[in-house]
């Protein structure tokens, strides 16, 4: 296989080979036929704009190739393995689907020092200063530029250094004294030598790729991760751990785990060169591993990998991971399904050889705490929580003072919990100046609960305030606090326009009955304790509600309807007139009688409560409006938008007509368009006729039409179409 992808490359040079053209055939079975690959490309040539690609066909695979390169969903190209958890991805998946790559972009990329100058290559030799110089020369086939005086110079394989130290050695022989070390030396002239041109390279992709062939790109700076993504990516069955790139007669092996996990990957090894074939291998070995580790998902290893390397590669043990039980699921080939458990506490990670499809698990330690601390909790404490059990905290006295307890803490009676023998809870209650007294010692786990005489007469009392107000919520009710105090700190109510859109003659206080646990509603005016005439004192859990003021009213509206450019119902403001409305309607159409409209509007002491008026529209800004009126503006009597035709082909004035009445016929129309020519073909004539939504043709005799047959002369209706064709004097056979 490498013999054949390999004389394809060194056929590219063969007359009249043209990129694009499809692959041939193969039949399943049968060697697939040598490739051409395109030539390099010249210096004179422009710059290609995508890279051109030669595809080898698989033996396993269908040759049809299509025109553009797919572009890949990441869910088809990463799909987990069969039998790993769906949820995990793998590692290095941006590897295996297809990425579209810009092929000018590495025009802009500085050239690398290692740079190895080959056939094709353009050199610009620059001198300036006192010496002026800029020679552009093209490497040759052979590997030769030639310098003034006909100076051959071999260059093929050198680097910019080096060709710069031997074309400047060749230029002092004609140049010695412009070039001379003295004046490089004190800046009086400079010589450089950089890249104009460079060549493009070919590269051949086979194994385990998605669209393995020959590629040709415009340029020598190719990355090997591009390559890749480029000719769609890496297969879910091809390797990334054991690429291989045979140049010449070496051989370069690639993981690019390498570049995934560290970014340890030398820019020369991922740079291809003209000649590459770069090999996909299938991988070796698939695992997973979950749970408590830093990246899980499913990853390659090589046969020299361990459970270190792979648990390296996933970021590491999370903090909580149990080490102790790390668990290994494994299809067995003759025990099937088995379970392997690892303890890294006396076993080394280095020392666990994985198998192909392993699933890894890395637990965590539970939640629940297990010993060596007490819980000190309660309102009567000032510093709750979990403190560490020692020696000194042991005692409760020590204990006590670690926590501080309030002044209202109640000390007579205080909760215990305390795990017992056989796990069976303890509840004790502890006079804590008795306990103290006596040494009380606390226990692992023992929870000590410790109330107040404020949280047991109930704590913080609160208020809420709801509706419409501007800071809804609750509140704590502090001492001798009132009504007044909250409407003026919390309801927003000194703001003038907030003001004006709340119901200021009611709101309620909804009050909790202590006696009964029922709610009753206590009303209070909003304006008089706002101005102070009023107020009274709040309790625990009372509810204060103020009221939009639109809640205590009618929606005043107004209609308009008819020939107008919005019509609908719209808001009736103060002092609304006709005028008003008519312009928030969009004004009115050019279809409207603008002389009068008719206004309706309600009155509850005539039957039928409507009444019509008609108001004539010079007078409509001083008509004012009424709370459900209702607008009509009638459109123009007998007014109708012009009605037209279309007469096309053998007349003299073809072109569009508008129908003078409603029962103006065909032959007038034709008539008004000047007639058929001598050139008409009557028996050809299509005449079209909209109906509903499409357009249909209707069967005309226009030569019985001019016989004078006036069954044929049909009323013209608007949109009607007709077209005369000029006579063809010549007939189709099949």
């Amino acid at each position: 296989m490498i013999r054949v992808l390999m004389t394809a490359l060194l056929v590219a040079a063969v007359p009249g080979f043209a990129w694009g053209q499809e692959a041939p055939s193969v039949s399943p079975g049968q060697p697939a036929p040598a490739v051409q690959a395109p030539a390099a490309a010249s210096a004179e040539a422009p710059a290609a704009a995508s890279v051109e690609t030669l595809t080898v066909p698989s033996l396993d695979t269908p040759l049809e190739a299509p025109a553009e390169t797919p572009q890949r969903r990441v869910s088809e190209v990463v799909e987990p393995e069969r039998g790993f958890p769906s949820h995990l991805r793998f590692f290095g998946e941006q590897m295996m689907q297809a990425r579209p790559v810009d092929p000018e972009a590495a025009r802009t990329l500085p050239i690398a020092p290692f740079y190895e100058i080959g056939p094709g290559d353009e050199l610009v030799l620059s001198a300036w200063g006192s010496f002026d110089l800029n020679l552009r020369v093209e490497v040759n086939d052979q590997g030769y530029i030639t310098l003034p005086r006909d100076q051959r110079v071999y260059v093929s394989g050198l680097t910019f250094k080096q060709v710069r130290e031997l074309a400047l050695e060749r230029l002092r022989a004609t140049h010695s004294e412009a070039l001379s070390p003295e004046r490089m030396a004190s800046g009086e002239v400079s010589f450089e030598v950089t890249l104009g041109r460079v060549r493009g390279i070919q590269v051949m992709l086979v194994g385990q790729g998605n669209q393995p062939g020959g590629y040709s790109y415009p340029h020598p700076l190719v990355l090997l991760t591009d390559a890749l993504a480029q000719a769609g990516g890496i297969s879910r069955h091809g390797s990334l751990r054991s690429l291989r790139i045979r140049r010449g007669d070496r051989l370069i092996k690639v993981d690019l785990y390498d570049l995934l996990t560290t970014g340890d990957m030398e820019f020369s090894r991922n740079l291809l060169q003209a000649g590459d074939v770069v090999t996909v291998p299938y991988r070796e070995l698939l695992v997973s591993i979950d749970g408590r580790i830093q990246q899980p998902g499913i990853y390659e290893l090589k046969t020299t990998d361990s459970l270190a390397d792979l648990i390296d590669m996933a970021g590491g043990l999370a903090a909580d991971a149990v080490r102790e039980r790390i668990q290994i699921r494994r299809v067995h080939p003759q025990k099937g399904l088995i379970f392997v458990d690892v303890d890294l506490s006396r076993t080394q990670a280095t020392e666990v050889r994985l198998q192909d499809q392993d699933q890894v698990m890395v637990r965590a330690f539970p939640d629940e705490i297990r010993g060596g601390v007490v819980f000190v909790e309660g309102p009567g404490v000032v510093y709750p929580g979990t403190y560490e059990l020692t020696e000194e905290t042991a005692e409760l006295r020590n204990l006590l003072q670690r926590a501080e307890l309030y002044e209202d803490a109640v000390r007579a009676r205080s909760l215990l919990i305390r795990m017992g023998p056989d796990h069976v809870t303890e509840r004790m209650i502890l006079n804590l100046d008795d306990a103290v007294a006596e040494g009380f010692q606390m226990q692992e786990l023992d929870r000590l609960f410790i109330s107040s005489a404020f949280a047991l007469a109930g704590g913080d009392k609160e208020i809420i305030l709801s509706g419409h107000v501007k800071q809804p919520g609750e509140y704590t009710l502090a001492r001798s606090m009132t009504l007044f105090d909250v409407l003026y700190t919390y309801s927003g109510l000194l703001d003038p326009d907030f003001r004006a859109r709340t119901h200021m003659e009611r709101g309620d206080i909804m009050r909790l009955d202590k006696d009964t646990g029922r709610r009753r509603l206590i009303p209070f005016h909003v304006e008089a304790v706002m101005n102070m005439a009023e107020d009274m004192e709040l309790e625990s859990s009372d509810e204060i509600r103020l009221y939009p003021v639109e809640r205590f009213q009618d929606r005043m509206q107004v209609s308009i309807e008819g020939e107008v450019r919005l019509p609908g119902e719209y808001e009736l403001t103060l002092n609304m007139n006709l005028g008003d409305l008519v312009a928030q309607a969009g004004g009115l159409t050019e279809d409207a009688q603008g002389l009068e409209v008719e206004v309706a509007r309600l009155d509850p002491t005539h039957n039928p409560p409507y009444r019509s008026t008609m108001v004539p529209l010079q007078e409509r800004y001083g008509f004012v409006l009424q709370n459900h009126d209702m607008v009509f503006v009638r459109r123009l009597p007998f007014w109708d938008r012009p009605r037209s035709v279309m007469v096309q082909g053998e007349v003299r004035y073809p072109g569009r007509y508008v129908l003078t009445s409603y029962h103006e016929r065909l032959s007038e129309v034709l008539e008004r368009a000047g007639g058929l020519s001598e050139q008409a073909f009557l028996e050809g004539v299509q005449f079209t006729r909209r109906w509903n939504t499409e357009r249909q043709r209707v069967a005309v005799d226009l030569a019985r039409l001019l016989e004078g047959r006036e069954r044929e002369d049909i009323i013209m209706r608007d949109g009607d179409e007709i077209t005369i064709p000029a006579s063809v004097h010549a007939v189709q056979v099949r």
